[in-house]
């Protein structure tokens, strides 16, 4: 019996030794320890809507990654973006005329640059987003555009993470 705790261990720390994937590493950039996220641009006829994604992504940052939030003259990097379009689709109509389901589409440019080297760290074109509403209960282009905003803050700071 001890014999084979014994190999179960030892195949435990080879494994380990091995590299199995994982890494007590912070998944953000070494070099890099802060970030300016300034109000994103907004390209499309839907004004605010720049506020809730910079707000969504400074949260996310905060939540999901080493990286401080900075005012621009001490952060090491700037997080820049801008809504280029918003979409708003019907995809389910219960009558005729009548819209049950819609379906809210954003789309962003973001660009990830280093302040100090200038040297971009990242930069995404097109990238999207989109979320649901139900008429029916009481939902509105608002609440699937937070969703969407969520989901598309949750995009941009995974993309901030180093690459392994």
């Amino acid at each position: 019996m001890m014999r084979r705790h014994a190999r179960v261990l030892a195949w435990c720390l080879a494994a380990l030794a091995a590299g199995c994937g994982y890494s007590a590493r912070p998944m953000t950039r070494a070099d890099v320890r802060t970030v300016y996220v300034p109000v994103f641009e907004n390209r499309t006829f839907r004004h605010g809507l720049e506020f809730d994604l910079t707000r969504a992504v400074v949260d996310k940052i905060n939540q999901k990654s080493q990286l401080k939030i900075a005012e621009k003259d001490a952060a090491d990097t700037i997080l820049t973006g801008e809504i280029t379009e918003v979409r708003q689709r019907e995809s389910v109509r219960n009558e005729p005329l009548k819209p049950e389901e819609v379906r809210v589409v954003l789309y962003a440019n973001v660009t990830w640059t280093d302040r100090r080297t200038h040297q971009v760290l990242m930069k995404r074109q097109n990238m999207q987003s989109s979320a649901e509403f139900v008429i029916s209960r009481r939902q509105d282009f608002t609440s699937a555009a937070q969703e969407a905003m969520s989901d598309l803050a949750e995009k941009i700071v995974n993309l901030m993470e180093e690459e392994w």
